[in-house]
């Protein structure tokens, strides 16, 4: 009997992912903890072994949306029969999961049979649309409610300088996805305050000519990913998450930071950023934002964060009101810094000023100690060297 190649958890906030790309070849040997395949989840690309030694048969092609646990492939020993069947990859991107539904679409379907469901079926009657020039998008490319009313706007006069980009699938669906599930599922307040940015200006620039020699640069991420930590660190009740219905309060200090990548967004996260030199978290900042923007995350890359930066300064954005990212409960948005005119000692002078925004959720969080711990963080930022004062904790 074939050994089964199946569909791992790949640890992603959604039990469905894409399968990219084969390796290992249909019909090639391959060998036990060999690469044959690589998966997408919503986070990261993922490289997939085999389990055992023989000879691998595809089951699913090429960019089919799996779940997982669901056979992907099988493997045969050397000498053992291959059925035809069975090395066929199948086409499917929605594929039936349970034994009700396999009982009903593995059954082959009559020539030039229309399958579709009841309710497709009536809204198609009552259109006027040809079901057999169309292409279901349930499983086994059954008609569904959802590609009759798709049709019945495409039937519509197509407006003037409208184009269709495309349908929402791959990471943009799993983006949208968790969007909605953090809009869905929490309570979003923000707070805005602006602060003197002066010091971290200076502060950066000093750091920078400090490690030019070391090929290092430090950047405002960086920076305020530190800030947070700290700052979290004397505020916990930042760090709690609902799960299963229990509060609970993280205590690694891993910082997320929002990045625009070709795939779309990411948040890459800085782990346990409190016990580490400024070189090593510059280094490994650089290496996990690489990794990312070349699609070579891992999983490992985008897990266990417990809070999140995103900056838009660079793009010249003054504030906006940045989405918590779910599981979390809190997140820090970063405008660009700006040179303005601001009343010092009695004169008017000009300083760097930057906008921050604390979009909290308000289920597990209240204003005061939101605005006390987005408070702190203005302190580090106009007087970086509180962050080397021992308070009493």
């Amino acid at each position: 009997m074939p050994k089964e190649i199946t569909m791992p958890n790949l640890g992603a906030s959604s039990d469905e992912s894409k399968l990219v790309k084969w390796i290992a070849k249909n019909g090639e040997k391959v060998t036990k903890r060999q690469i044959i395949f690589e998966a997408e989840s919503d986070k990261a690309v993922v490289e997939i072994e085999a389990s055992e030694t023989g000879i691998l048969k595809h089951v699913i092609h090429e960019g089919a949306i799996i779940s997982s646990g669901q056979v992907v492939g099988l493997i045969y020993e050397d000498g053992e029969s291959i059925s035809e069947e069975s090395s066929k990859p199948v086409k499917t991107e929605n594929a039936p999961q349970s034994t009700n539904e396999r009982a009903l679409f593995e059954s082959k379907p009559e020539k030039n049979r229309i399958i579709a469901s009841p309710l497709a079926k009536k809204i198609a009657k009552a259109n006027g649309i040809d079901l057999s020039l169309m292409r279901g998008s349930g499983p086994h490319n059954r008609i569904i409610k959802v590609d009759v009313e798709n049709s019945r706007l495409d039937n519509r006069k197509t407006l003037s300088g409208v184009k269709n980009s495309g349908t929402i699938s791959g990471i943009r669906a799993r983006i949208a996805e968790k969007m909605m599930q953090s809009h869905l599922t929490t309570v979003h307040s923000t707070l805005h305050s602006e602060v003197m940015a002066d010091e971290i200006v200076e502060l950066r620039g000093k750091l920078n000519l400090l490690l030019k020699d070391a090929n290092i640069e430090i950047s405002y991420d960086l920076i305020l990913a530190i800030i947070c930590a700290e700052a979290l660190q004397r505020h916990p009740n930042i760090l709690v998450q609902l799960e299963n219905d229990q509060i609970v309060t993280k205590t690694e200090m891993n910082i997320g930071i929002a990045v625009d990548t070709p795939k779309g967004l990411m948040v890459p996260v800085l782990k346990r950023i409190n016990q580490k030199s400024l070189k090593s978290l510059a280094m490994e900042m650089d290496e996990l934002i690489d990794r990312v923007k070349n699609g070579r995350g891992t999983v490992e890359d985008f897990s266990d964060g417990v809070f999140t930066i995103s900056n838009l300064g660079l793009y010249r954005i003054s504030s906006f009101t940045p989405i918590i990212n779910y599981p979390e409960s809190a997140i820090l948005g970063v405008g660009k810094i700006t040179k303005q005119p601001i009343v010092r000692n009695s004169q008017i002078d000009m300083a760097n000023v930057m906008t921050l925004s604390l979009t909290y959720d308000h289920r597990l969080i209240d204003g005061a100690p939101a605005a006390r711990f987005l408070q702190l963080i203005g302190d580090y930022i106009e007087s970086p060297a509180l962050l080397f004062f021992q308070w009493e904790r």
